[in-house]
């Protein structure tokens, strides 16, 4: 699956949300702390994954291993998440508009071997069970870390704009 947006966001802006992804990941699979500075091409841990089955159990996963395959700051994230039958390649192509300080294109590609063998995109889609396809999915999702990151932005400029009015009558 590969996908084009674009967002009224800096490519910093996505570069760094991404990486903040990738560290909540990694706190949450192995309870440790690090830093964007942490993160380099060849990182590498464990993941623990919990998933809910049709039942509504908890299933924990087989082993997941992630690593960054890719890492130029603010243009491209690449991560490999595999196990002994699945990998799944994901990465994030930033281009930032030389013109609008908010604004870049992104450009996402997944893709999914399992076995050893990637997997079609039509067999991924031929479950009934799927509302919408995997591509409208990733559009709503970035869409949905646009409006994040913008909400993020306005609320430090509103936190700078009352530090500054607070600053100026204390003067």
């Amino acid at each position: 699956m590969q996908i084009e947006y674009e967002m009224e966001i800096s490519a910093q802006e996505m570069f760094d949300f991404v990486c903040q992804q990738t560290i909540e990941d990694y706190y949450m699979s192995t309870e440790k702390i690090i830093t964007k500075e942490d993160l380099h091409k060849g990182f590498k841990y464990k993941r623990r994954v919990v998933e809910m089955n049709a039942f509504g159990k908890k299933n924990r996963s087989e082993g997941t291993t992630a690593i960054i395959k890719e890492m130029k700051e603010p243009t491209v994230f690449a991560l490999n998440m595999s196990s002994a039958s699945l990998k799944t390649v994901l990465k994030y192509e930033i281009t930032q508009d030389p013109q609008e300080e908010f604004f870049c294109k992104v450009k996402y590609t997944e893709e999914i071997y399992r076995n050893g063998k990637k997997e079609e995109e039509q067999k991924r889609r031929g479950f009934l069970f799927l509302k919408k396809s995997p591509e409208k999915d990733m559009l709503q999702r970035m869409k949905r870390v646009e409006k994040y990151i913008n909400g993020e932005r306005q609320r430090k400029f509103e936190e700078i704009r009352i530090e500054n009015e607070e600053n100026k009558t204390e003067e």
